[in-house]
């Protein structure tokens, strides 16, 4: 069970701004100075973060336009992955597949929301199964504060009638181990740094102790307050719990806990940024919202890298930047909100009483009761909806290669509607200029950097996906890779370029 630790005052967070009034954006400190390397020694922690919405480009750009910055230094010391993608365009799929290697075939986690067909509703008696079930700050005692009230909510909680009606807490979700956990087997200390109290139980391990230190600030809160300066306030925040985790501190400066050998944080203002203005030059991918934004995250990496210097640091921890997720429309020409009742409508009038769920994002993710049903809504989809807006339709064989073979009892989906390139549902009003959630290039394209800094700079433009981050990590940190249920079960490899490391 996760509980959310004090939130660090506003006054701690003075000496990160002292700092910063002295690191420009485009960061060239000591740490970026190629004569001021130190010597390879063996890897002894890795430090993720994930610049949550961003794409490959996105990052590909900014380096390229700022060669100086901390990113551009990241990359000249590292190998860098064109073409790495996520297995579904989503913030807790991404999440797992970056920490356990797992897609959500075999992890048990498809998209969120989903309907759970074995799981009762929270507080019920468990004479009815089928639920939908949300890791998301719908669970916190309360959505409305930064704290989330403290806690998840038992009350919120699905419950399990094969375990005497027992609540489910996110943790006990997840089907596979995770990288969290091969490291406290070896006696390594844990941490991470998220949006949701929710994200941080999931990635507890299966009895809830594989994180020895974690920080969760609701980045719902943020995004409501509509403002540059309250997301950036809140990254803030989580950038200051990173520099006193590498202090050897707890999160809030309050312990002493010893540097972590993994750990890292989310930064949620790009991504907010992109739903709320998005790209102004698509040809090249100018972006004055986005640009800022990323001059933000560039500068507080910047800071890390720094801390990780003066500490003696630096050169045995891998940097790794990466995202959960990619985003679109990139695009603004193709932006189009296509209101949900037209879609949802469709799938009801030919499903019936069959339909569990309908979940809209940048694709549409349908849940039945009788799979015989899914060939006459695929129908009814393609004849009835507006010209232009189905890409492609997965269904059978194709959903149960990705999120699992269970369509009647289990969590797997019958149907996945693609939507077009720039197709967002929404009430016709939505001012989002992007969304995550479906299959095209944008969607599920992630940037992928591991730096060490007595490295060269590597590119590959090699297909690779983020299942492959978890059993790479391991490997670099000497930790037994087959004791991943990901490589072990699903076969994941480690990325191509540290397979003989």
């Amino acid at each position: 069970m996760i509980k959310m630790r004090p939130l660090i005052n506003r006054q701690m967070m003075v000496g990160l701004i002292l700092v910063s009034t002295i690191i420009p954006s485009s960061y060239v400190g000591s740490a970026a100075r190629r004569d001021s390397l130190e010597p390879h020694t063996k890897i002894e922690r890795a430090l993720i973060f994930s610049i949550d919405g961003a794409r490959a480009k996105d990052i590909e750009v900014f380096i390229s336009a700022h060669p100086k910055s901390a990113l551009a230094m990241l990359a000249q010391r590292g190998t860098r992955y064109l073409n790495a993608t996520v297995p579904v365009s989503d913030s807790v799929p991404g999440l797992v597949a970056l920490f356990t290697g797992a897609t959500p075939r075999l992890s048990g986690i498809p998209y969120i929301p989903w309907f759970d067909r074995a799981l009762s509703p929270a507080n019920s008696d468990c004479s009815v199964t089928g639920v939908s079930v949300s890791i998301s700050d719908k669970l916190n005692i309360n959505p409305d504060a930064e704290d989330g009230g403290n806690a998840l909510a038992v009350s919120k909680l699905p419950r399990d009638r094969l375990r005497n009606c027992a609540p489910v807490w996110p943790h006990q979700m997840l089907k596979v181990n995770s990288l969290f956990t091969l490291v406290k087997r070896a006696g390594g200390r844990t941490a991470w740094v998220d949006q949701h109290l929710a994200y941080v139980d999931l990635l507890s391990g299966t009895n809830g102790t594989d994180l020895d230190d974690w920080f969760a600030p609701d980045g719902s809160v943020a995004r409501r307050m509509n403002s540059f300066d309250a997301l950036t306030r809140q990254d803030d925040r989580r950038v200051e719990a990173v520099l006193n985790q590498i202090s050897g501190l707890t999160h809030d400066n309050k312990q002493m806990g010893g540097v972590p050998t993994i750990f890292g944080m989310s930064f949620i203002t790009f991504n907010a940024e992109q739903k709320s203005g998005g790209y102004d030059d698509y040809q090249e991918q100018r972006q004055s919202k986005l640009e800022r934004a990323i001059k933000f995250i560039d500068h507080r990496i910047g800071i890390v890298i720094d801390s990780l210097k003066t500490k003696n640091l630096l050169s045995s921890t891998i940097i790794i930047i990466t995202s959960k997720h990619g985003q679109s429309a990139t695009d603004k020409k193709q932006r189009l909100i296509l209101n949900k009742e037209i879609i949802g409508n469709i799938i009801s009038d030919a499903g019936g009483a069959t339909v569990q769920q309908v979940t809209q994002d940048r694709s549409i993710y349908v849940w039945l009761s009788d799979n015989s049903k899914v060939q006459k809504i695929k129908s009814e989809i393609l004849t009835r909806s507006p010209k232009g807006v189905i890409a492609s339709m997965f269904s059978n064989q194709r959903v149960k290669d990705l999120m699992g073979r269970d369509q009647l009892h289990g969590r797997s989906p019958n149907i996945i509607v693609n939507l077009a390139d720039g197709v967002i549902p929404g009430a016709p009003n939505d001012a989002r200029t992007a969304e995550h959630g479906g299959f095209s290039r944008d969607d599920v394209s992630v940037p992928l950097i591991l730096s060490v800094f007595s490295g060269s700079q590597r590119i590959s433009s090699q297909k690779v996906s983020l299942t492959q981050l978890s059993p790479t990590i391991a490997t670099l940190l000497g930790l037994p890779v087959q004791k991943l249920d990901a490589v072990r079960l699903g076969r994941v490899e480690v990325l191509p370029q540290y397979a003989r490391h």
